[in-house]
C-alpha cells in the first residue's frame, strides 16, 4: 500500500509541476505585414498600359483584348479595350459590348483630370459601344478630393448606361495579390516574395505552366511548295500539275489564316485539336474538335478569362465556335469550344491525321507555322526549335 500511495505521490507531484507549461499561453508569433502596395508608378508607361491590359483580360471574362493604337495617333479617350463574349442570358445589351481602359501612369492627378479622362472618352467613338468604361492610374485615389470626382463621374456614366470602374493604386495591387505571374512578369521574382509571399514564389518555381503569354512573337510561315507527303499521304496526288498547283494554294491561303493569330491562340488550337472529341458536328461536314471550356483551364491553369481571350480570337477569325448552351454534344457539362469547318480544300483532320501518320507534331504546324513538313515529313531544320519542344531533337 505504501508504495502505491507513494507512486501516486509521484504522479500527483509530476502533474503539478507539468501543469503551467501545458496551460500557459505561448507567445504571440512576430507580426510581419507583406508589402500591400506595388511600384506602379516606376513602370514604364508602355508597361504600365500593357500591365492594366492583362490584368484586364485576366479579372473579366472577354473574348479578347488589345491596345489601342500607337503614339501619335488619335485615340478617341481610351488606350485599351476588350470584347465581351456572347450574353448568357440573352438579355440585350444594345450594341455595348466593348470594355474601355484608359491609362494614366502619372505621379499626381487632380479631379479636373478625372473630369477630362471622361470627357475625353465621352467625345470618341467608343462611349455608344461601351458597357464599362475603366479609369486606370499609378496614382492612390483615396484622396477625398478624388474620390469625390469619381463619384461625380460613376453618376455621370451611369446616366449614360456606363460603369465607371476606377482603378488606383490600392485597387490594383489588391487584384494583383492572387496573380504572383502578372506581378513576376512586371516587377521581377523578388517583388513576388516581398508582395505575394514565399509560398507564390515556390509555386512559380515547381509547377510547369502551359505558357501562353507570347504576346508580342511573331513568326513567319515556311510555306508548302509540292505538298508532296501530305497528298501522297491521303493519296490524292493525280499527277497533274494543275491540281498540284492549286492545292499547294489552297494550303498557303489555309497558312495564312493561321499565321494571322497571335502564338497564344495559336498554341490554344493545338490543345483543342489535341484534347478535343474528333466527332461530326451538325453540319455533317468535316470533323469536329469539341472541348469544354473548363477542361482547357485545367489543363492550362490559365484562368477563364485567359482562355477565352485566346479562344476568341480563334472565333472572330471564324476558326471556332464557341457554345454556351444548346449542346450538339449530350456528353458535355458545360460551355465548350469547338473548331469549325473550314469551307475549302483543306479540313482539321486531313493536317491532323498526316502528323498523326509522319511523326510531325501539331505545333511544328500550327504554333511554329513549319507547312513545309507537308512536303517532306524530314525537311531539314527541325534543330532550330527551342528546348524541351516536341520538335527538338
Amino acid at each position: 500500500m505504501m508504495a502505491e500511495a507513494g507512486g501516486q505521490d509521484s504522479a500527483d507531484w509530476a502533474e503539478a509541476l507539468l501543469r503551467p507549461a501545458l496551460t500557459r499561453s505561448l507567445p504571440a508569433p512576430p507580426i510581419e505585414t507583406r508589402d500591400q502596395r506595388l511600384p506602379l508608378g516606376e513602370l514604364e508607361w508602355h508597361d504600365a498600359e500593357r500591365l492594366f491590359l492583362r490584368l484586364l483580360s485576366t479579372v473579366r471574362q472577354v473574348q479578347f483584348a488589345k491596345l489601342f493604337g500607337v503614339p501619335g495617333q488619335a485615340q478617341a479617350g481610351i488606350d485599351a479595350y476588350a470584347r465581351l463574349p456572347p450574353d448568357l442570358t440573352g438579355r440585350d445589351t444594345s450594341g455595348r459590348n466593348y470594355i474601355a481602359l484608359q491609362s494614366r501612369r502619372v505621379t499626381s492627378l487632380t479631379a479636373a483630370k478625372i473630369e477630362k479622362a471622361v470627357d475625353d472618352f465621352l467625345e470618341g467613338e467608343w462611349a455608344a459601344k461601351t458597357s464599362s468604361f475603366y479609369f486606370a492610374t499609378s496614382v492612390d485615389l483615396q484622396d477625398t478630393k478624388l474620390d469625390t470626382a469619381i463619384r461625380q463621374q460613376a453618376e455621370r456614366l451611369a446616366e449614360l448606361k456606363i460603369t465607371f470602374v476606377p482603378w488606383g493604386l490600392q485597387e490594383v495591387s489588391a487584384l494583383l495579390k492572387e496573380h504572383p505571374r502578372i506581378v513576376e512578369d512586371f516587377f521581377g521574382r523578388p517583388w513576388v516574395e516581398r508582395f505575394c509571399g514565399p509560398e507564390a514564389v515556390s509555386a512559380l518555381a515547381d509547377k510547369t505552366f502551359v505558357r501562353v503569354a507570347d504576346w508580342t512573337e511573331t513568326t513567319a510561315v515556311r510555306p508548302a511548295q509540292t505538298l508532296r507527303a501530305f497528298l501522297a499521304h491521303h493519296q490524292w496526288d493525280d499527277g497533274d500539275p494543275k491540281t498540284q498547283a492549286g492545292n499547294v494554294t489552297a494550303m498557303a491561303t489555309f497558312a495564312e489564316s493561321i499565321r494571322i493569330l497571335s502564338r497564344p491562340a495559336r498554341e490554344m488550337l493545338v490543345l483543342v485539336l489535341r484534347r478535343g472529341r474528333d466527332l461530326i458536328g451538325p453540319t455533317g461536314f468535316g470533323a469536329t474538335y469539341a472541348v469544354e471550356l473548363q477542361e482547357l483551364v485545367d489543363v492550362t491553369e490559365l484562368t477563364m478569362s485567359e482562355v477565352m481571350s485566346r479562344a476568341g480570337q480563334l472565333a472572330v477569325r471564324n476558326l471556332v465556335k464557341i457554345k454556351y448552351e444548346d449542346w450538339d454534344f449530350d456528353d458535355f457539362a458545360g460551355p465548350y469550344v469547338a473548331t469549325r469547318p473550314h469551307f475549302g480544300d483543306v479540313q482539321w483532320e486531313d493536317i491532323v491525321s498526316y502528323c498523326g501518320a509522319h511523326q510531325v507534331s501539331l505545333e511544328e504546324i500550327f504554333v511554329d507555322l513549319r507547312f513545309d513538313l507537308l512536303d517532306d515529313p524530314a525537311a531539314d531544320s527541325r534543330d532550330g526549335a527551342p528546348p524541351g519542344h516536341p520538335s527538338a531533337p
